[in-house]
């Protein structure tokens, strides 16, 4: 559903990804790797907002960066949550809901639902400058998931959350990806265990590894080297 090929980009000049060809498998690919290696531009690439220098990027077959209505299939969650800070929650994803083609009855069905889930019926009229971290990164979530994409990108998503949701987001997140291509970046290498099916290890804007997660278990200590600035809580 989710293929790359051949995919250089760029910031400033600066090559940042490089020749990167995958082809990611429907369930949970988490991206892992150092500080400044290419997850969160990898990220970007897939979801259409940084186009490549060179290469390709298919969704469902499709081309990302000559059919723009591929875009619809995709949920983007960025490290930087790209709320709007003078907007009421509720505000926020009307916004984002009525912006991707949800009429409004249906938006407000949908945002009712998340609403729940992600436990912020309490804050939905507060400004999104008043929020705390792990609030902000709840309401990102929440607007991520409106449109029921079938491709979702989630750039550390649970940086802020308390343990006890947590938890609850990575049931979610096994749910969701029975029928769904999730890619996930993270730090903690144990997270990224509890939710993987397939692993991506990315050093210096190349994949060095690719392959499932009984694949990446039977190589750690190679590919622990590669991660040792970049993973944390690491015991087994």
């Amino acid at each position: 559903m989710l293929e790359l090929e051949c995919v250089f980009a760029s910031y400033d000049g600066s090559v940042v990804l490089k020749d990167v060809s995958v082809k990611f498998s429907k369930g949970v690919n988490v991206i892992l790797g150092p500080n400044g290696s290419g997850k969160s531009t990898l990220l970007r690439v897939c979801a259409g907002v940084l186009r490549p220098v060179s290469g390709h990027v298919y969704v469902d077959g499709r081309d990302l960066y000559r059919e723009v209505s591929v875009k619809s299939l995709i949920g983007y969650l960025p490290h930087r949550e790209g709320l709007i800070e003078d907007f009421t929650v509720i505000e926020n994803l009307l916004f984002y809901a009525l912006a991707h083609g949800l009429c409004r009855d249906e938006a407000m069905r949908l945002i009712r639902e998340v609403v729940s889930f992600f436990e912020i019926e309490s804050i939905v009229n507060r400004k999104v400058a008043t929020l705390s971290r792990g609030l902000r990164r709840r309401v990102a979530l929440a607007r991520t998931l409106l449109t029921d994409p079938k491709v979702l990108l989630l750039d550390e998503p649970t940086e802020g959350l308390d343990p006890e949701f947590v938890r609850k987001f990575h049931n979610l997140i096994r749910g969701l990806a029975k029928d769904r291509l999730i890619l996930y970046t993270t730090h903690n290498l144990q997270e990224a265990m509890r939710c993987a099916d397939y692993v991506c290890v990315v050093r210096e804007g190349r994949i060095v590894f690719y392959g499932s997660k009984s694949e990446f278990e039977q190589n750690m200590r190679k590919y622990l080297k590669v991660l040792e600035d970049d993973v944390s809580d690491t015991e087994w």
